[in-house]
Protein backbone atom coordinates (compact mmCIF):
# COMPACT_ATOMS: atom_id res chain seq x y z
CA UNK A 1 0.00 0.00 0.00
CA UNK A 2 2.77 2.76 0.77
CA UNK A 3 4.41 1.88 -2.74
CA UNK A 4 1.00 2.38 -4.28
CA UNK A 5 0.83 5.80 -2.59
CA UNK A 6 4.51 6.93 -3.08
CA UNK A 7 3.99 5.92 -6.77
CA UNK A 8 0.93 7.85 -7.08
CA UNK A 9 2.16 11.09 -5.13
CA UNK A 10 5.12 11.24 -7.31
CA UNK A 11 3.32 11.09 -10.61
CA UNK A 12 1.41 13.23 -8.97
CA UNK A 13 4.17 15.64 -8.80
CA UNK A 14 5.43 14.82 -11.89
CA UNK A 15 2.69 15.02 -14.50
CA UNK A 16 -0.44 16.50 -12.34
CA UNK A 17 -3.30 14.99 -11.33
CA UNK A 18 -5.42 14.71 -13.78
CA UNK A 19 -2.97 12.39 -15.53
CA UNK A 20 -2.92 9.95 -12.77
CA UNK A 21 -4.50 6.88 -13.87
CA UNK A 22 -4.40 3.32 -12.34
CA UNK A 23 -2.54 1.89 -14.94
CA UNK A 24 0.53 4.50 -14.62
CA UNK A 25 0.05 3.91 -10.71
CA UNK A 26 0.83 -0.08 -11.73
CA UNK A 27 3.26 0.45 -14.45
CA UNK A 28 5.47 3.26 -12.25
CA UNK A 29 5.32 1.10 -9.33
CA UNK A 30 6.13 -2.18 -10.83
CA UNK A 31 3.00 -3.76 -9.43
CA UNK A 32 0.35 -5.57 -11.51
CA UNK A 33 -2.29 -3.83 -11.90
CA UNK A 34 -5.04 -5.85 -10.53
CA UNK A 35 -2.60 -5.96 -7.11
CA UNK A 36 -3.15 -1.68 -7.37
CA UNK A 37 -7.05 -2.45 -7.75
CA UNK A 38 -6.93 -5.02 -4.95
CA UNK A 39 -5.81 -2.34 -2.41
CA UNK A 40 -8.16 0.85 -3.86
CA UNK A 41 -11.07 -0.01 -6.29
CA UNK A 42 -9.75 3.71 -8.29
CA UNK A 43 -7.92 6.85 -8.40
CA UNK A 44 -10.17 8.56 -5.71
CA UNK A 45 -9.30 5.87 -3.06
CA UNK A 46 -6.07 6.44 -3.80
CA UNK A 47 -6.20 9.92 -3.45
CA UNK A 48 -8.37 10.07 -0.62
CA UNK A 49 -5.65 7.82 1.32
CA UNK A 50 -3.07 10.19 0.51
CA UNK A 51 -5.14 13.07 1.75
CA UNK A 52 -5.74 11.17 5.10
CA UNK A 53 -2.41 10.62 5.27
CA UNK A 54 -1.62 13.86 5.01
CA UNK A 55 -4.46 15.14 7.43
CA UNK A 56 -3.22 12.46 10.14
CA UNK A 57 0.36 14.06 10.06
CA UNK A 58 -1.17 17.50 9.74
CA UNK A 59 -2.84 16.48 13.07
CA UNK A 60 -0.10 15.47 14.61
CA UNK A 61 1.88 19.11 14.23
CA UNK A 62 -1.44 20.90 15.77
CA UNK A 63 -1.25 18.88 18.58
CA UNK A 64 2.94 19.91 19.09
CA UNK A 65 1.72 23.01 18.76
CA UNK A 66 -1.50 23.12 21.07
CA UNK A 67 1.28 21.70 23.72
CA UNK A 68 2.84 24.79 24.10
CA UNK A 69 -0.21 26.72 24.89
CA UNK A 70 -0.22 27.96 28.45
CA UNK A 71 -2.29 31.62 28.45
CA UNK A 72 -4.89 32.84 26.57
CA UNK A 73 -2.21 34.83 24.92
CA UNK A 74 -0.42 31.51 23.36
CA UNK A 75 -3.51 30.72 21.30
CA UNK A 76 -2.45 33.88 18.95
CA UNK A 77 0.99 32.40 18.80
CA UNK A 78 -0.29 28.75 18.32
CA UNK A 79 -2.85 29.60 15.25
CA UNK A 80 0.02 31.65 13.44
CA UNK A 81 2.40 28.49 14.15
CA UNK A 82 -0.26 26.42 12.67
CA UNK A 83 -0.85 28.51 9.80
CA UNK A 84 3.08 29.19 8.93
CA UNK A 85 3.69 24.69 9.79
CA UNK A 86 0.44 24.05 7.03
CA UNK A 87 2.54 26.61 4.41
CA UNK A 88 5.29 25.49 4.73
CA UNK A 89 4.42 21.70 4.74
CA UNK A 90 2.82 22.65 1.39
CA UNK A 91 5.24 25.00 -0.54
CA UNK A 92 7.64 22.15 -1.79
CA UNK A 93 5.20 19.59 -2.51
CA UNK A 94 3.67 19.87 -5.54
CA UNK A 95 1.83 16.77 -5.72
CA UNK A 96 0.34 17.71 -2.26
CA UNK A 97 -1.10 21.07 -3.33
CA UNK A 98 -2.19 19.04 -6.35
CA UNK A 99 -4.22 16.91 -4.38
CA UNK A 100 -5.57 19.54 -2.32
CA UNK A 101 -6.95 21.61 -4.81
CA UNK A 102 -8.32 18.79 -6.36
CA UNK A 103 -10.20 17.66 -2.88
CA UNK A 104 -12.46 20.79 -3.63
CA UNK A 105 -13.41 19.36 -6.94
CA UNK A 106 -15.08 15.67 -5.73
CA UNK A 107 -18.00 15.61 -3.34
CA UNK A 108 -16.18 12.56 -1.58
CA UNK A 109 -13.36 14.53 -0.88
CA UNK A 110 -15.01 17.47 0.27
CA UNK A 111 -16.78 15.67 2.75
CA UNK A 112 -13.78 14.11 3.43
CA UNK A 113 -12.30 17.51 3.98
CA UNK A 114 -14.86 18.65 5.53
CA UNK A 115 -14.51 16.25 8.36
CA UNK A 116 -11.10 16.65 8.90
CA UNK A 117 -11.01 19.91 9.18
CA UNK A 118 -13.98 19.64 11.69
CA UNK A 119 -11.50 17.10 13.47
CA UNK A 120 -8.61 19.48 13.67
CA UNK A 121 -10.69 22.41 14.96
CA UNK A 122 -12.10 20.56 17.26
CA UNK A 123 -9.07 19.39 19.26
CA UNK A 124 -7.96 23.09 18.76
CA UNK A 125 -10.98 24.42 20.46
CA UNK A 126 -10.97 21.30 23.03
CA UNK A 127 -7.54 22.25 24.31
CA UNK A 128 -8.05 26.42 24.37
CA UNK A 129 -11.57 26.70 25.51
CA UNK A 130 -10.69 26.80 29.09
CA UNK A 131 -8.57 29.73 28.16
CA UNK A 132 -12.17 31.84 27.16
CA UNK A 133 -14.74 33.29 29.17
CA UNK A 134 -17.73 30.61 29.60
CA UNK A 135 -20.17 32.75 28.03
CA UNK A 136 -18.27 32.71 24.73
CA UNK A 137 -17.00 29.62 24.54
CA UNK A 138 -19.53 28.21 21.75
CA UNK A 139 -18.75 31.29 19.66
CA UNK A 140 -15.66 30.53 20.05
CA UNK A 141 -15.81 26.73 19.15
CA UNK A 142 -17.74 28.10 16.45
CA UNK A 143 -15.19 30.88 15.09
CA UNK A 144 -12.29 28.40 15.20
CA UNK A 145 -14.43 26.03 12.67
CA UNK A 146 -14.69 28.91 10.43
CA UNK A 147 -10.83 29.86 10.36
CA UNK A 148 -9.76 26.43 10.20
CA UNK A 149 -12.24 26.32 7.26
CA UNK A 150 -10.88 29.36 5.80
CA UNK A 151 -7.68 28.37 6.26
CA UNK A 152 -7.45 26.08 3.66
CA UNK A 153 -8.47 28.24 0.72
CA UNK A 154 -6.67 31.14 1.85
CA UNK A 155 -3.53 29.12 2.09
CA UNK A 156 -4.16 27.33 -1.45
CA UNK A 157 -4.45 30.55 -2.93
CA UNK A 158 -1.04 31.45 -1.31
CA UNK A 159 0.56 28.26 -2.31
CA UNK A 160 -1.05 28.96 -6.01
CA UNK A 161 0.31 32.46 -6.10
CA UNK A 162 3.97 31.61 -4.35
CA UNK A 163 6.65 33.59 -3.96
CA UNK A 164 6.22 37.10 -2.31
CA UNK A 165 2.66 37.56 -3.32
CA UNK A 166 1.84 34.42 -1.47
CA UNK A 167 3.53 35.07 1.41
CA UNK A 168 1.64 37.87 1.89
CA UNK A 169 -1.27 36.28 1.17
CA UNK A 170 -0.45 34.16 4.41
CA UNK A 171 0.51 37.15 6.55
CA UNK A 172 -2.88 38.65 5.58
CA UNK A 173 -4.58 35.69 6.68
CA UNK A 174 -2.77 35.48 10.12
CA UNK A 175 -3.98 38.72 10.72
CA UNK A 176 -7.11 38.02 9.38
CA UNK A 177 -7.52 35.28 12.40
CA UNK A 178 -5.91 37.65 14.77
CA UNK A 179 -8.78 39.88 14.60
CA UNK A 180 -11.51 37.37 14.57
CA UNK A 181 -9.86 35.92 18.09
CA UNK A 182 -9.54 39.59 19.10
CA UNK A 183 -12.92 39.52 20.14
CA UNK A 184 -12.22 36.71 22.96
CA UNK A 185 -10.27 39.20 24.66
CA UNK A 186 -7.07 37.25 24.40
CA UNK A 187 -4.26 38.90 27.00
Amino acid sequence: MDLILSTAQTLIGEKGLAALAMIDIATASGMPLASVYHYFPNRTAVMAELYRRFSSTFMDRIKDVLGTIETARDILQATDAIIDGYFDMLKDEPALQDLLNAVQADKEMLDLDIAQTRLQAIAFSAETQHLIAELHRENYARSVYLLFQLAGGALRLALYQGGEEGERIAGDFKRLVRGQLAEFDLR
